[in-house]
């Protein structure tokens, strides 16, 4: 039986049509609950509706508060309209870090704004700062925290207990031997915040290992202090989620569902345009 269902499957299967398709959803910033996502839902909905499935868009509310299916509540939609971050001193060493006008990576995902006109702050490098004790003989209040732990868990600490105004990220996960670190200098890591209803966001940032190796470096060597300038126009508002529902109607009261999940950052891909192509 499966040789020939396999057979059927192989003239009808196109990798190449896939392949268009996995290019065409990889354009969107599909971060959850943002206008991106909604964009990129509305053109699987369109192209669903072209090969003749029933196809609908299901909204969820976004708000914080409101719960499915017995899941935590689905976040309020985050809207980003600019975020940089600048090496503003020692002066010699002044220059752009990150830019979400260039890199949508270069910011952790969900950011949250600064005050008009931006936010100039020293920085500290703390090491594991996930950890509670890894703060005891820091001064971090009012300073951005340079951190290689997650940088949610790191918020909570640094920014909600002990006062930091941001959270800066510069590490990649390894796995040896598969990936080391400095196996991808130049990549910035795909981070987020996941803000409750009743936090305060800060801003926060995504280097690359390079970079961070730098900053590392100046923080060690210089003189001076080290300062950074971080401007972020972002807001968060209630909202909904979309989902893409189609059905290709068959010949039994059978069913099977085939689904893939359309959320991730431009240009991701196998997390998980590919399904969503595939699909």
């Amino acid at each position: 039986m499966f040789p020939s269902e396999y057979g059927k499957l192989q003239e009808t299967v196109s990798g190449r049509r896939a392949l268009r398709y996995l290019e065409e959803v990889t354009q969107f910033h599909r971060i959850q609950v943002s206008d991106g996502f909604r964009q990129a839902a509305e053109h699987v909905a369109e192209r669903l509706e072209g090969f003749g499935l029933q196809t609908e868009i299901l909204t969820y509310t976004a708000d914080g508060e409101t719960s499915f299916w017995g899941q935590p509540p689905l976040p309020l939609e985050w809207d980003i309209t600019r975020a940089s971050l600048r090496l503003m001193q020692p002066d010699k060493h002044e220059q752009k870090l990150c830019d979400y006008g260039e890199d949508e990576l270069s910011v952790i995902q969900r950011t949250g704004p600064t005050p008009p006109g931006g936010t100039t702050a020293e920085v500290v490098a703390v090491a594991r700062a996930d950890r509670p004790e890894s703060y005891e003989d820091c001064d971090i209040e009012g300073r951005f925290v340079l951190c290689d732990a997650d940088p949610d868990r790191a918020y909570r600490i640094a920014v909600q207990k002990l006062g930091a105004v941001g959270i800066i990220v510069d590490n990649i996960p390894e796995f040896p031997p598969v990936r080391q670190v400095m196996d991808l200098p130049d990549a910035r890591c795909y981070r987020s915040f996941w803000f409750s209803r009743d936090d305060e966001p800060c801003p926060g940032f995504v280097l690359t290992p390079r970079q961070g190796t730098r900053l590392r470096r100046l923080l060690d060597n210089s003189d001076e202090p080290v300062r950074l300038r971080a401007e972020v126009e972002a807001r968060f508002t209630a909202g909904q989620m979309q989902v893409v529902s189609a059905l290709l109607p068959g010949e039994t009261n059978e069913e099977v569902l085939v689904t893939a999940h359309l959320c991730h950052p431009r240009p991701s891909a196998n997390d998980n345009a590919s399904g969503v192509a595939a699909g």
